[in-house]
């Protein structure tokens, strides 16, 4: 649909504004520092497809924004696993944001979990050296924190 292709242009453009005056020049003046990013191109290749069909990795790939972030592929790339019926539990405790779209399904959870183990959204990152590291999200918020930074802290 318009709607699916013009959400995934959106977001392709704001990468590309992200990461040519934010990011790559911060990473230009201090190359020694780490940028921790949430939801980059892989949320894109996640979930986009899952909303029409028409919207393919390969498109996604070509778009120009989602290239300028690819560019600079991560060195480490955290995955965060949760279960669907943790995230249904999660999602029902939230109090500030009750929205009833698709994101709060379960069936949609379920498929999304799917999605971020499919090769072909990992293929990029793979190509290009990026280590995929996973974390157990069923855990504390907390437990996550001390678990991501164990590894930040082995790659010095």
């Amino acid at each position: 649909s318009y709607h699916a292709r013009a959400a995934a242009e959106a977001f392709a453009l704001d990468r590309q504004v992200l990461f040519t005056r934010v990011i790559l020049p911060f990473l230009q003046a201090r190359p020694n520092r780490y940028v921790l990013q949430e939801r980059g191109v892989i949320s894109s290749l996640a979930y986009q497809p899952l909303q029409d069909e028409t919207v393919t990795v390969d498109w996604l790939l070509s778009l120009a924004g989602n290239r300028a972030e690819l560019s600079r592929p991560p060195d480490i790339l955290f995955l965060l696993r949760l279960t669907s019926d943790e995230a249904m539990k999660r999602l029902g405790g939230r109090l500030d944001k009750i929205d009833g779209h698709i994101y709060e399904e379960q069936s949609f959870q379920e498929r999304l979990i799917a999605r971020y183990r499919d090769p072909e959204v990992l293929r990029p990152y793979q190509a290009a050296g990026t280590r995929i590291v996973e974390i157990d999200a069923n855990q504390s918020p907390a437990a996550v924190g001390q678990a991501v930074c164990a590894v930040l802290v082995e790659k010095r």
